[in-house]
């Protein structure tokens, strides 16, 4: 039976026009970065697709079928066809949703899974459909269009209105870094099961989204970004407490990073390097859609957004811009100049900032000690800088230096007996 045929006699599967619509947008319209945001992307573009007039369910089979005969990618269509026939038995009107979502995830891969992937994660999806979840996970097939979603457009992962940036950055990276862990942990959580990661930790489920009737998440975010934050965090129901007045701090992020992802990253902040010096380190980590990058910017001026993580997607060098993932559920395009004055750390893998100079520690605690330091005079009265130094060179020096050792500076210069016009270093 070809799918066409299949889908004609499957009424579950019949076009949807004026029956059912995708609502679902972006909560927040802010913009006061001046970001170009892009309409045709996460949450904008699956609504504007499905709500399109020509959409049907019997063209976006076609338009599969086409291209996996031109790629030649005949075991790809028999588990996409075995796909659609399991979810063809549930009967339910957002059948022709998930066949939108197979159309992006096999021709328009945003993070560039291959064939064998795409089978596996079919094969894990027509698993979970006959899996047993807790009635709080609610309908399996639901579960699996929010899954299928997450994984073929990532940018529409949703933190909507509570304050979940940096969790909500971390499930996206699992769904573009680890497709197939994100499915199983998703799944275990839903039969309200611990989970034992492949790196070795233990995500228990968090269904303290019960307790609030304002949650308009997806039930794919409600479980994974509950237990995320449980995980970095010993006390129970500390999301339900913090999730909508706070999320995770820097180091709670880099620790969660450290528990999902493993040990070869490190956390890069403004307070250890120069504006210049910590966008040349995200230029340096090659952010891309199958590399995302998080990192945290001062999104706002006030408020609860004031500091805002997103994922980095990629790097314009030509025209100075970078592109990120906005867990609001969208994408944009940030200018360089604007990034400088408002990023306030990256997370990235440990090498990234090799290129940017660096004083040892042993060397600086030296010229700490003997006071050889560029702007020292040294007198039996007292510590006092040359104020003659250029400012060119002592930048130079002070952008070589980490926050412990800019911390050490201010410590040795202190001194009541020092002039105002000499504590230009503090």
């Amino acid at each position: 039976m070809t799918a066409i045929k299949f889908l004609k006699e499957d009424n579950s599967l019949k076009d949807h026009k004026n029956k059912n619509s995708f609502s679902e947008n972006s909560i927040f319209e802010i913009n006061p970065l001046n970001a170009f945001i892009l309409k045709d992307t996460g949450l904008s573009k699956i609504k504007e697709s499905i709500n399109n007039s020509n959409f049907s369910a019997n063209k976006i089979v076609s338009e599969i079928t086409n291209y996996i005969n031109i790629h030649n990618q005949q075991e790809l269509y028999l588990k996409f066809i075995e796909f659609i026939e399991q979810v063809g038995k549930h009967r339910s009107n957002k059948a022709w949703e998930i066949l939108f979502y197979c159309h992006e995830l096999i021709i328009n891969s945003f993070s560039g899974f291959n064939q064998v992937l795409i089978i596996k994660i079919f094969d894990k999806l027509i698993a979970m459909l006959n899996s047993g979840y807790d009635s709080r996970a609610g309908e399996a097939l639901l579960l699996i269009l929010s899954c299928l979603r997450d994984l073929s457009i990532p940018s529409s992962i949703s933190q909507q209105e509570l304050n979940t940036c940096s969790v909500t950055c971390i499930q996206t990276q699992l769904a573009i870094r680890e497709p197939l862990e994100y499915l199983n942990i998703i799944d275990a959580l839903a039969q309200n099961k611990t989970y034992f990661s492949l790196k070795k930790q233990l995500i228990n489920p968090d269904w303290s989204f019960l307790e609030s009737k304002n949650d308009s998440r997806s039930i794919s975010c409600k479980l994974i970004q509950n237990s995320i934050f449980l995980l970095c965090n010993t006390e129970k129901h500390l999301f339900s407490r913090l999730g909508i007045n706070g999320g995770l701090t820097s180091n709670t992020t880099f620790k969660a990073y450290q528990m999902l992802f493993g040990d070869n990253f490190k956390l890069y902040k403004n307070f250890d390097y120069s504006p210049e010096q910590i966008v040349e380190i995200l230029k340096s980590t090659k952010p891309s859609k199958s590399n995302p990058v998080q990192i945290s910017i001062h999104y706002t001026d006030s408020g609860s957004h004031t500091l805002h993580a997103v994922n980095v997607i990629d790097f314009d060098n030509k025209l100075q811009d970078i592109r990120i993932i906005n867990p609001w559920g969208r994408e944009e395009i940030i200018d360089i100049s604007i990034l400088k004055s408002k990023i306030f750390f990256i997370i990235s893998t440990s090498s990234c900032d090799k290129n940017i100079p660096r004083i040892p520690d042993k060397f600086f605690n030296t010229d700490l000690k003997s006071q050889k330091l560029p702007w020292y005079q040294f007198s039996f009265i007292s510590k006092k800088m040359d104020i003659n130094i250029t400012n060119e060179k002592l930048n130079k020096y002070l952008n070589c230096l980490n926050l412990e050792q800019k911390i050490d500076l201010i410590i040795s210069t202190y001194s009541f007996r020092l002039k105002k016009k000499d504590k230009f270093i503090i």
